[in-house]
This record gives C-alpha cells, sequence and structure tokens, in this order.
C-alpha cells in the first residue's frame, strides 16, 4: 500500500473556529493516533506547545491522553466464547502507540494541518476521521 504526500499550508494565526451544537455543520472529529519507534522512551518527546496552542484557540482540541509503556498493556482475545489475556507489549509493527488526541475539525485539511504540528522524529502521527452511524461508508469491509 503506497500513501500519497501532500503539502500542508501553515496553520492560519488567530484562526477561530465557530463553535455550533454537537449534530449541527459539517465538523468532523479525527482521532491522532500517536506512534513511537519502540527504542524512543515511551512520553519522552515533547514539543506539542504549538499544536495544543492553536487546537485549544480554534475550539478544535476535545482531549487527549499519554500512553504508559507498552509493558504494562494486556491484550484480550476471545475465541469460541473463550477469553485469553497476554501480558506485556504485543508489537507486530515497528512503532508502539504513545498517545492520543481527539479533534472537531472543518475538515481532514485541517486536522492534517495540526497534525504536522506535532514533532514526531521517531514516529509519526496517524489521523481518522471518527464515525457515526451516519458514516458508515468509512467502514472498510462492513456490509451492512
Amino acid at each position: 500500500m503506497s500513501g500519497s504526500r501532500h503539502r500542508l499550508r501553515p496553520v492560519s494565526e488567530g484562526r477561530r473556529a465557530e463553535r455550533r451544537p454537537c449534530g449541527e455543520g459539517d465538523d468532523v472529529k479525527f482521532l491522532l493516533s500517536l506512534y513511537l519507534d519502540p527504542p524512543a522512551p515511551p512520553g519522552g518527546e515533547h514539543g506539542h506547545e504549538d499544536f495544543l496552542s492553536a487546537s485549544r484557540e480554534a475550539g478544535e482540541l476535545i482531549g487527549g491522553h499519554a500512553f504508559a509503556d507498552p509493558s504494562t498493556s494486556a491484550v484480550v482475545r476471545t475465541a469460541g466464547g473463550v477469553a485469553s489475556v497476554t501480558e506485556g507489549p504485543y508489537l507486530r509493527a515497528p512503532d508502539h502507540a504513545d498517545g492520543q488526541y481527539l479533534l472537531d475539525c472543518d475538515s481532514r485539511e485541517r486536522a492534517l494541518e495540526l497534525a504536522a504540528l506535532l514533532p514526531r522524529g521517531r514516529g509519526c502521527v496517524e489521523v481518522r476521521p471518527l464515525m457515526d452511524s451516519a458514516g458508515l461508508e468509512m467502514a472498510a469491509g462492513l456490509e451492512m
């Protein structure tokens, strides 16, 4: 799977989003998932000030969380009605989840602009829209 690269315009200074009641307007919620290369210490990268300032000032930041070290995680799988738990990190990818932010933006482009403000020298940021019942067409492989 090859990704395409976009040239992003700078985040507009002083931009303020008009906040509307939920369900009105075209705003979409986006989850920004932050990933780090496994050798990088979790929570070791900071520098989110530009992102936090821009997203808060525009009223687009809903919340965010930093994740604990992957060694503290557990994976639960259910097969045939029986749950099994595996302790410790479960990595099948070169990066591990480090944290997340939830945004309410006017567009995907705006979410990408904000994500570009997050320093990820040893990782990346995945930008993904959240679905509601009206957006199930975004779910790949779901039969309705």
